[in-house]
């Protein structure tokens, strides 16, 4: 949008401060420019900057200013890639109020003259007052740099309409007085921000096309209807009832602890069938519960998912186990991991996750009498674990050790301490 490439309010004063310093050279006023105005803003500067020379709200000799600022901003090797080299053609070439010392001055500066970069626009502005405008050879230079330029830019839409701005022919003189500049430059910023669009573009008629009247010759078209896809029920004809009493004992292992007779039944039944693992509702996120009332079939069908791609899963969960709520679910878990240690070979990656998992709980249940039971479960784990050689105790020796010394008033503790001493 058109206030997108617009500067602000502030932005504004401080542009129309530099442009309205008749007395400084050009020069100096393009440094003090380039002082204030990030370089990210420079579009949006030349932008403003445009409208004031297009529109004619300034006095002649800000319009001095405003095209050196304007052609040294984006000044480039070839002029055909100059920015702003459309405003340029139509102040020179078009029917405006650019006067014919400002086309010269402004032709010159496409060119490359820099020696009026020394003066000041009021300086030259008495200079350009004889002057008869510029040669017809430098604006069939001009010309052709134009057509070179949209030759490159062919593919981009170029703004067609009516500028908002109304010229008003009684515009301020250089003549006018000390006062007059500041109050120019406080209406020339209200007007610009008081401009909604680039130009006044009324709204193209585009009814739609009318309908053709149809054709005895023409062909029928027919609106088929998509043809249904058939899916096959893979379940079909299989046993429904196959695994059901293990679903039954399974979700009841779940909420409490399951008899001798149905662990024996439940076992069994997995002995029968190995596969019976996969489809007795059993998940990874569950195995809590299930090792909180029944270790023993935790175990099992632990043991029974060893060469499942869901195992780590169930690794993952016994490691992030919460042991400071509940105490069953501490001494279950550890049996669960000790008989799984001496039964199969476990990753040494998980071995030592669920025993830091194990040190931490112990160091942060707040509760000294759950603490004291926690910790003397941990030893005795610790020790069965270190007894077996299931870990290496030098790659746990010193979380091991700071276990058992922060907690040296506990006996297990230091039983397994001098165990540690031993070992090593």
């Amino acid at each position: 949008t058109f206030h997108t490439r617009m500067l602000a309010v502030k932005e504004l004063g401080l542009l129309m401060t530099l442009i309205t310093d008749e007395d400084a050279k050009l020069e100096n006023v393009l440094a003090s420019f380039n002082r204030l105005f990030n370089r990210s803003d420079h579009f949006k500067a030349g932008c403003s900057l445009s409208v004031m020379l297009t529109d004619d709200v300034v006095s002649r000799p800000m319009r001095i200013i405003v095209m050196f600022l304007l052609v040294e901003l984006f000044r480039t090797e070839q002029l055909s890639s100059h920015t702003f080299l459309p405003v340029f053609f139509e102040l020179i070439t078009g029917q405006n109020s650019s006067t014919p010392g400002e086309r010269e001055f402004l032709l010159k500066l496409l060119k490359g003259g820099k020696e009026m970069s020394k003066l000041s626009s009021k300086e030259i502005s008495k200079q350009l007052q004889t002057s008869s405008g510029p040669a017809i050879s430098e604006i069939e230079y001009l010309k052709q740099q134009y057509s070179a330029f949209l030759r490159s830019n062919e593919q981009r839409s170029h703004p067609v309409g009516v500028s908002p701005i109304i010229s008003d022919t009684a515009s301020p003189s250089s003549s006018s007085t000390s006062e007059e500049p500041a109050k120019l430059a406080e209406e020339t910023v209200s007007l610009l921000q008081q401009v909604h669009s680039v130009a006044f573009v009324p709204a193209m008629a585009r009814p739609p096309p009318p309908l053709l009247a149809p054709r005895t010759s023409e062909i029928m078209w027919l609106h088929l209807e998509p043809l249904p896809c058939l899916l096959w029920d893979h379940s079909m004809g299989i046993d429904s009832s196959r695994g059901a009493h293990a679903r039954e004992l399974m979700a009841k292992a779940f909420r409490t602890a399951l008899s001798p007779e149905e662990e024996r039944d439940f076992l069994q039944q997995l002995e029968m069938e190995a596969k019976l693992v996969y489809h007795c509702g059993l998940s990874p996120k569950r195995l809590p519960e299930l090792v909180e009332h029944n270790p023993r079939v935790a175990i099992e069908v632990l043991l029974k998912l060893m060469s499942s791609t869901q195992i780590s899963e169930y690794f993952n969960v016994l490691v992030n186990m919460n042991m400071r709520v509940n105490m069953n679910m501490s001494l279950h878990s550890m049996e669960v991991v000790n008989k799984l240690t001496t039964t199969v070979e476990l990753p040494s990656e998980f071995i030592h996750m669920y025993i830091n998992n194990c040190i931490t709980s112990c160091q942060e249940i707040k509760d000294k009498y759950l603490q004291n039971r926690l910790v003397r479960l941990v030893c005795v784990f610790l020790q069965a674990l270190i007894r077996n050689k299931i870990i290496n105790v030098q790659e746990l020796l010193i979380e091991v050790q700071a276990f058992c010394i922060e907690f040296s008033r506990i006996r297990e503790a230091g039983m397994l301490f001098r165990l540690l001493k031993e070992m090593v």
